[in-house]
């Protein structure tokens, strides 16, 4: 059964102290210093290690030697752009038939949207965020952009927004991550469905198993009884469900398991077992889990660039809206 959404601000297992360990790789460096010159700079922990290392730990030589490092490495533009408008952006889904992570990376434009670099930011954070998630005892996380910070890029060893700002460099343009939502079953007989929906041309659809998107959705599901549980029915339940995802993107049914009155008119029908199909009209969603024995635990629905996160949780029955 999922459980609410659950912030989180401080993540231990990443946390400052740990990420200020001494390094092989530079000298010896104060600890006072590199936090004084990652506050004033904004630059990568590692880029100012590697400035303190190589100016003797004097701040000001350290601090000069990086303006002019900065813009050869492309690092100055993340500053420069950090007060720039992002209405564009990407969601990243990465998910098996037990869990689920889903990334919100935003930029200023749908071009950059479409860039490999970018793309391949969206797609890293994904899998660092889910390496988070599997040390997590939480069946369900919301991450806002402050949480993010703590995590550890597995593909550059740094903290996630110093990637960001690696990849603002290399595009010239402004970004951040915003957002993720992480999910588990709970039960050995649940299991997750997920679709995520591109609506840009020229989008990838995936990288390294994380599928691109603006629109996605996750459905939890299991067998009515366990009687139904086999080979046949995984297979077909699975195709089910991941189409029901389709439905709930489509259709953006409200965020409720709770069965309401129908509407008069079917166009306008916000419950979402009273809802018609949408790849079928002739059958209602409702039926189409009773034939094919399917109990709906609950589903999530995320749009990039909205304020909101859609939840439904079985444990109450009450729709469940969380701002991030």
């Amino acid at each position: 059964m999922l459980k609410s959404l659950k912030f989180i601000s401080i993540l231990q297992a990443y946390s400052l102290p740990n990420y200020l360990h001494t390094s092989s790789r530079y000298a010896s460096y104060s600890k006072d210093c590199l936090l004084k010159l990652r506050k004033q700079t904004g630059f990568p922990f590692a880029f100012c290690k590697e400035a303190l290392s190589k100016n003797g730990n004097d701040y000001e030589q350290a601090y000069n030697w990086m303006q002019g490092e900065a813009d050869k490495r492309g690092l100055s533009k993340a500053g420069k752009l950090a007060s720039r408008t992002m209405t564009q952006g990407l969601l990243g889904l990465l998910s098996t038939s037990k869990s689920a992570v889903i990334v919100e990376i935003n930029c200023e434009t749908d071009f950059v949207a479409r860039n490999s670099s970018f793309q391949r930011l969206v797609s890293s954070s994904a899998h660092s965020i889910a390496h988070f998630f599997q040390n997590n005892a939480s069946p369900k996380l919301l991450l806002d952009e402050d949480s993010l910070k703590s995590i550890k890029d597995l593909e550059t060893d740094q903290l996630l927004p110093d990637s960001v700002a690696l990849t603002i460099g290399s595009v010239g343009e402004n970004m951040k991550i915003r957002r993720a939502l992480c999910m588990r079953t709970e039960g050995s007989d649940s299991r997750i469905a997920s679709y995520v929906h591109t609506s840009s041309s020229g989008v990838s659809t995936s990288f390294k198993d994380v599928k691109f998107g603006k629109y996605a959705a996750c459905l939890v599901y299991r067998p009515s009884s366990q009687q139904n549980s086999g080979p046949t029915w995984n297979e077909t339940s699975a195709s089910i469900c991941s189409k029901l995802c389709q439905h709930i993107v489509g259709m953006n049914p409200n965020p409720s398991l709770t069965l309401t009155k129908p509407v008069k008119n079917p166009d306008n029908e916000k419950c979402f077992f009273h809802q018609r199909y949408l790849l079928d009209e002739t059958i209602k969603v409702a039926d189409l889990l009773e034939q094919n024995e399917i109990v709906v635990q609950g589903f999530v629905r995320m749009e990039c660039g909205t304020e909101e996160v859609y939840d439904t949780d079985d444990s109450d029955q009450e729709a469940k809206k969380v701002t991030a």
